[in-house]
């Protein structure tokens, strides 16, 4: 039996076409999808905590209310520091924030997605918009690095106090 003839793979065109099929593309779109993924459990995540935070400290606040209303002030009181931790909570944590820009990442990166299947970049332009929002999340995530943000002055700290005279 002859040997089998080995033939050079054909070029890799899908760089400057966009990607379906090709090995290169394969990997991309998997590291992509796992991108997403990870995007959209943490925008779930910080989505429920987000809203379930506000929702708890309303009805904290309305129940206090009523109680403060009806002279039951023990539970009042209770209702309304419950209302007042709650509160606290959601803005010492940033939830709002971090859902917000875990939302912003996840549908840069599908639209990432959906222009490398439908060919209108390839594949070099889908990695260079993958670095630059990869770059950009690491740099801009709410509560990311507190020396950045000191340097920067743009931390979020208590002002200072009063001089003494």
């Amino acid at each position: 039996m002859p040997p089998r003839q080995v033939s050079e793979p054909p070029a890799d065109t899908s760089v400057e076409r966009g990607c379906s099929s090709a090995d290169p593309c394969e990997t991309l779109h998997a590291k992509l999808a796992e991108l997403i993924k990870f995007q959209k459990r943490w925008n779930r995540a910080t989505s429920v905590l987000y809203w379930s935070t506000s929702v708890s400290s309303i009805l904290a606040a309305a129940t206090a209310t009523l109680l403060a209303s009806l002279r039951i002030s023990i539970w009042a009181a209770i209702a309304a520091a419950t209302a007042t931790v709650v509160a606290a909570l959601e803005k010492a944590l940033g939830l709002r924030d971090k859902w917000s820009h875990h939302r912003m990442v996840e549908t840069e990166l599908e639209l990432v997605q959906l222009k490398l299947q439908t060919g209108e970049i390839g594949l070099s332009a889908a990695i260079a918009q993958i670095d630059r929002i990869a770059r950009r999340y690491a740099e801009s995530f709410p509560f990311g690095d507190l020396e950045r943000d000191a340097e920067r002055g743009t931390e979020s700290s208590p002002p200072p106090a009063p001089a003494q005279t």
